[in-house]
């Protein structure tokens, strides 16, 4: 796990998971940047699996995945990676911050499945090339503000997949961009990011 801009004034906390096969360093030189000065944000890893799709092989997965239509997707995977981010929300996170959570593909679906479920309301969920896994979540947590963004290239989530999932859940509070990439991140969404957690830090 890492932990950055850890001090006694921050805006607000952001918890980030990173993608399938990948650990919380994937992320670090982008949240180095000086523009997350203000913010505290930690990079947890995510245990280490076997994944369906690819031979059963271990490696760092927050859910089993099974396909890349996301068809089979079994909760208790979900549950048991949330409750791992719960702990680590638990033991970091000064009540008088804002908190927001976040991630990128896999850590993304991860991300909206967390925001939905927690007993304690989040200031914001943020998808970066993911997914909204398809669960039963609180009415109330629908109006929960979300930024997702895609990429209209992404080869690996295909948008139009990503945008159908938060159709299907009805979320009241969605706000959706798209760029001309793939499955990856740039640096306008920083700025991105860095917005969204400005108008929702009241």
């Amino acid at each position: 796990m890492i932990h950055i801009n850890q001090k006694s004034e921050t805006k607000a906390l952001l918890i980030w998971m990173h993608g399938l096969g990948a650990d919380g360093e994937d992320f670090y030189p982008f949240f180095s940047q000086k523009i997350f000065h203000d913010y505290e944000i930690i990079l947890p890893n995510a245990p280490i699996k076997k994944v369906t799709l690819n031979n059963g092989i271990e490696m760092p997965s927050w859910f089993d995945i099974h396909d890349l239509k996301f068809s089979k997707l079994n909760e208790n995977d979900f549950r048991e990676s949330a409750d791992q981010i719960i702990s680590v929300i638990n033991q970091y996170w000064d009540k008088k911050q804002k908190l927001f959570i976040g991630g990128f593909s896999q850590g993304a679906a991860l991300s909206v499945y967390l925001g939905l479920k927690m007993k304690v309301k989040a200031n914001g969920i943020v998808c970066f090339s993911g997914f909204a896994p398809l669960f039963d979540y609180p009415n109330i947590n629908k109006l929960l503000p979300t930024l997702a963004i895609h990429g209209t290239d992404d080869d690996v989530i295909p948008i139009e997949l990503s945008k159908n999932s938060f159709i299907n859940l009805k979320l009241t509070n969605l706000t959706s961009k798209s760029y001309n990439m793939k499955h990856n991140v740039i640096n306008k969404q920083a700025f991105d990011l860095i917005e969204f957690m400005e108008v929702n830090n009241d």
